[in-house]
């Protein structure tokens, strides 16, 4: 006889998904779940808000009744005055927030949650769980669960003021740079600029500073994939410390347009770079330098040539001269 052992993640979605169906304690099930009361302790490195959203995944729990309590409970245990709430409770209830996947919902309850700073601030009582802020739990769903623009000016002012006046959300920059690119539709050029400039300041005295930054700017690409947010150039990070423009983390951003039209034939390479083409001759092809020689000399004529009238051979004289330069070290 072939005894199978059930799967104790399985049996406890499946009675999780019938108690959260329940029209008379659903609600109650939920806030139970969410306060560590009910739900596995066979793993305790899965949290509580997560095993709900098992329920989700595994069991067919429909998001929009899940979607419903959540928004409930915002509304019942978040208040002026209301007793202060286990900071368990608070942290599971808005990391579901901040997984659901459920914004048009969420935004305004949270909004709410936020604009009356409902969630105990940085360094009072109850404002922690596991030693993490609370309001970076909020913060976390706020970002997840925008419909619009509304809360720009909350991200610009997170970005701006951190060395001067601590903001509610966080400490550092890093959540206004996250809510940033969490704003949906179009890409914000502007926006974008400015929250990599105050984020390069930030990272400025930091040994890894050229690394951190060149990972904020292949999220910046991630994000915006396909769309041209004119990165390359040179009036787009005209303002930032010096390392960023010159150092490795922007010569990434400014040989990526270079890369996807350039080509080299026998005699000849071409290439486009900050709106700039440069032909070089046969005394300078592919074969006798490296690619990335090309590019980093074309990119620095972009960068240092920024009016757009500029003589191209006066231009391409400037990158023989760095490519020479260049091959010379080799």
């Amino acid at each position: 006889m072939n005894h199978l052992a059930s799967d104790p993640r399985n049996d406890w979605a499946d009675r999780a998904n019938r108690a959260l169906r329940e029209p008379s304690c659903g609600l109650e099930n939920l806030r139970n779940y969410l306060e560590g009361v009910g739900t596995p302790s066979f793993d305790r490195s899965t949290e509580d808000y997560m095993w709900v959203l098992q329920a989700i995944d595994s069991k067919g729990l429909e998001r929009e009744l899940l979607t419903s309590h959540t928004v409930r409970l915002l509304d019942l245990d978040f208040g002026p005055s209301e007793p202060p709430l286990k900071p368990r409770y608070v942290h599971n209830l808005l990391s579901l927030c901040a997984g659901l996947d459920a914004a048009k919902a969420l935004a305004g309850p949270l909004a709410r949650v936020y604009r009356q700073r409902l969630v105990a601030e940085a360094g009072t009582p109850n404002s922690e769980y596991r030693r993490v802020p609370l309001v970076a739990d909020l913060c976390i769903a706020l970002i997840a669960n925008q419909i619009d623009d509304s809360l720009t000016h909350d991200w610009i002012d997170l970005l701006t003021f951190w060395p001067w006046s601590p903001h509610y959300l966080a400490e550092t920059p890093m959540a206004g740079f996250d809510g940033v690119l969490g704003i949906p539709g179009p890409p914000r050029p502007a926006l974008v600029a400015l929250a990599l400039r105050e984020m390069s300041r930030f990272l400025d005295e930091s040994p890894e500073r050229a690394d951190q930054f060149r990972e904020l700017l292949n999220r910046v690409r991630a994000r915006y994939k396909g769309r041209d947010l004119g990165l390359e150039n040179p009036n787009f990070h005209s303002d930032w410390p010096n390392w960023a423009k010159k150092g490795g983390a922007i010569a990434g951003i400014r040989a990526k347009a270079a890369v996807k039209v350039m080509h080299g034939t026998k005699d000849a390479v071409r290439v486009r770079s900050g709106g700039l083409v440069v032909i070089f001759g046969p005394s300078l092809s592919r074969s006798d330098l490296a690619i990335e020689s090309v590019i980093n000399a074309a990119n620095d004529a972009a960068f240092h040539c920024q009016n757009s009238e500029i003589d191209l051979d006066h231009c391409r004289k400037f990158v023989e001269a760095r490519m020479a330069a260049s091959a010379g070290k080799r």
